[in-house]
């Protein structure tokens, strides 16, 4: 890599030092549900009965709170546990603020809202909301515009946008959405039975009460999203238009479909639905694209709105069930079935045109709704051998992968209520010691944790042994050892079938094998005839990919040849860590001030992005310290040198390391102390991204021989 990729803005900052905890996937056990989560990097949980946080440094925190009605605002969750509002930050630190009403209803929109029903001098029944501005409560009727009030409430639903309240008013059943203006009646002439109202999230209008009041059932059970229409034809005492929103502005229809018409999202109006029997309707491309799933005259179809009528989904033909997994782009990303084999795929279909992309295939059951994370979809799926776990698609099949086998076998982990902060995302499983709250990092996509050992894996593009060993060093592993059958197994099922290469080899040519990490050979799963050593140079050991003969069994072969091969590393991959550590204390003058660190404190190493670095010294304030930070692209060689390259005989402490090559250096101001921060801002280069960057501060005295050396830290460029 040349210098110029590296094209780093250095900029000194401010002195002041901090520490990140270092990260771990699992964060806590024992988790009931968790409660929300904001950007940047907050998440909100209940454990043992009792709220916690946690932030980027993925240390939980217990808020000591019992849980309650809750929500999630600018970043804040706020707990409402009936005279007093507790605002509880990413870190677990809260702020409380009493009420002067007790409980009746609460939301967090534009900070949070208190709500209660008063009644008004007319005797009819009102919606007052009190809302915290940050230093006041303050009245608001917020929508409530109708002066004969809101007579005789029965139902009242809370969501952060909207107060929707069903009430009975001049004999007449009616559901209002009042804050978001959305105040829809039918006809005073009453003629309501025969008449039906479209709208989004409001359902109005109805002669029959019970049966408004089974509608704004479904309508609370999804959480008050949602589109529901009452076409004349249908009347109150049979079946509902139900449809609901995975977030604001993704609309998807779901079941309880039996009907003549159904409006359309984009205008409100309706039209027929397709003929026959209606298992599914969807709208894909935000509301614009009608999509179902029908049975007529014995065959079942996908089909689509054209404009004019339902037309087969030509690319789609021939499979049924489908469901939304979730949008990239223009694309939407659909689990569908084969009738044949029971088995679902994994399509991206382009609602436009008509195009569909296999982006996997074998689930055992439809893969679950995904959520939107590192410019993909995370989603539990079940493929029919690791059982229900995490996957990620960025919408191509070489981005379609599993992420994490936290719980070997059937039925898996189980993973669910998926969500994201930014940069992580969170979610429940079951790891066969209870239910666990997962934590994961964007940087994790790319490898895959095996429940064997705890280790982490990927696979690299093609490469000779050594260029792969290097590598897989680079990524802060090494080449993958082998150590008994099932862990064999494991790797087969995930990275095969292909040639790989693995960690053992014979490079000094002597008969006995040896693997790159330094553990004993306990171990070996040979084909038959091997190792041959038939051909010079037959050093290198791979899993083969002989079909029929010894799939996965090891071959001995040229160490030249070029195949992917399987990286592992016992830690979780994090955008930031330490590659070594930093010099010890050393003799006079320098003191036993402890040894020199370099931590990361604020930002993502993502393009464009800046992030900011601490270097802390330690040096005897009594000595004059200049700073230099070291940037490279390699922690294996510097040229010809191999890394780490002993300092000792630069007049630095025995204990120090040089720990990557050079491609750049700048000096640094510190303190006194040697203490100072910097900050380097990313630029946006498609080069960069997954390539590490190695960086290491170092310090000299302009009185006495004292030098030090701060640990080293791999950085990952992230997109």
């Amino acid at each position: 890599m040349q210098r110029s990729l590296l094209r780093l803005a250095l900029a000194v900052l401010a002195t002041s030092i901090g520490t990140p905890a270092t990260a771990q996937s699992r964060v806590a056990t024992d988790v009931a549900e968790i409660l929300g989560t904001a950007s940047p990097d907050a998440v909100w949980f209940v454990r043992n009965g009792t709220v916690h946080a946690v932030d980027g440094s993925l240390t939980p925190r217990d808020t000591g709170l019992a849980n309650a009605p809750h929500a999630v605002s600018a970043g804040r969750l706020y707990l409402y546990p009936g005279d007093r509002v507790h605002e509880i930050a990413g870190d677990g630190s809260v702020t409380t603020h009493p009420t002067p009403w007790p409980y009746a209803g609460f939301d967090a929109n534009a900070g949070f809202r208190v709500w209660r029903r008063a009644v008004s001098s007319t005797s009819n029944e009102v919606l007052a909301i009190l809302q915290w501005s940050g230093l006041q409560w303050s009245e608001s009727r917020n929508g409530v515009t109708d002066p004969e009030g809101l007579a005789r409430v029965s139902r009242i639903l809370v969501r952060p946008d909207r107060y929707i309240v069903m009430f009975d008013r001049r004999g007449r059943t009616e559901i209002h959405d009042l804050l978001a203006g959305n105040t829809h009646t039918g006809s005073d002439s009453g003629t309501c039975a025969t008449t039906w109202t479209w709208s989004r999230g409001v359902l109005t209008c109805a002669e029959s009460t019970a049966g408004l009041a089974d509608a704004f059932d479904w309508f609370e059970d999804r959480g008050g999203f949602g589109y529901i229409a009452l076409p004349r034809t249908w009347g109150f005492g049979g079946h509902a238009f139900d449809v609901r929103e995975d977030r604001p502005g993704r609309p998807v229809v779901v079941s309880r479909l039996v009907a003549e018409f159904a409006p359309f999202p984009y205008d409100g109006q309706p039209r027929p639905l397709p003929a026959g029997t209606v298992h599914a309707l969807f709208w894909l491309a935000g509301g614009a694209v009608p999509f179902a799933d029908a049975t007529a005259g014995g065959t079942r179809r996908i089909v689509s709105w054209d404009g004019f009528g339902w037309t087969p989904v030509g690319a789609l033909a021939g499979l049924d069930t489908p469901s939304v997994v979730g949008e990239l782009g223009n694309d939407t990303v659909l689990a569908v079935r084969e009738p044949w084999s029971g088995a679902f795929r994994l399509v991206a279909f382009d609602p436009y045109t008509g195009v569909a992309n296999l982006l996997a295939s074998g689930f055992a059951s439809a893969p679950g709704a995904g959520i939107p994370f590192a410019q993909g979809l995370l989603f539990a799926a079940d493929d029919g051998q690791h059982g229900s776990e995490p996957w990620f698609t960025r919408g191509t099949r070489d981005s379609t992968r599993l992420v994490a086998d936290l719980r070997a076998g059937a039925p898996g982990s189980q993973p669910r209520s998926l969500h994201e902060t930014g940069s992580l995302a969170a979610f429940l499983a079951d790891d066969g010691t209870g239910t666990q709250l997962f934590v994961l990092d964007e940087i994790e996509l790319d490898w895959v944790r095996c429940p064997l050992d705890g280790h982490y894996y990927r696979a690299l593009a093609p490469l000779d042994w050594r260029g792969a060993l290097r590598a897989a060093r680079l990524a802060g592993g090494t080449l993958a050892t082998v150590r008994n059958q099932a862990q064999l197994d494991w790797l087969w099922r995930t990275f095969g079938p292909r040639d790989l290469w693995i960690g053992l080899q014979d490079l000094d040519r002597n008969g006995v094998f040896q693997w790159a990490s330094g553990e004993p050979l306990s171990f070996t799963a040979w084909c038959p005839g091997e190792p041959s050593h038939t051909a010079p140079g037959e050093v290198a050991v791979q899993l083969v990919d002989r079909t029929g003969q010894c799939a996965g069994g090891w071959n001995d072969t040229a160490a030249s040849a070029r195949f992917a091969a399987i990286v592992e590393r016992a830690a979780p991959p994090r955008p930031v860590e330490t590659v070594g550590p930093g010099c010890g204390t050393v003799g006079a003058p320098c003191g036993s001030l402890g040894q020199a660190t370099l931590a990361q404190l604020a930002g993502r190493p993502r393009l464009g992005e800046v992030v900011t670095f601490a270097l802390d010294l330690r040096m005897d304030p009594l000595l004059r310290t200049t700073g230099l930070l070291l940037l490279g692209v390699d922690s294996t060689a510097f040229g010809p040198v191999p890394l780490p390259l002993p300092l000792a005989p630069f007049g630095f402490g025995a204990d120090c390391a040089l720990r990557t090559n050079i491609l750049d250096s700048s000096l640094l101001w510190l303190d006194a102390f040697g203490r100072g921060e910097f900050a380097i801002g990313i630029p946006w280069d498609p080069q960069l991204v997954g390539a590490p960057l190695f960086m290491q501060g170092i310090g000299f005295t302009s009185y006495g021989p004292c030098s030090k050396s701060s640990d080293a830290l791999r950085v990952t460029l992230r997109p």
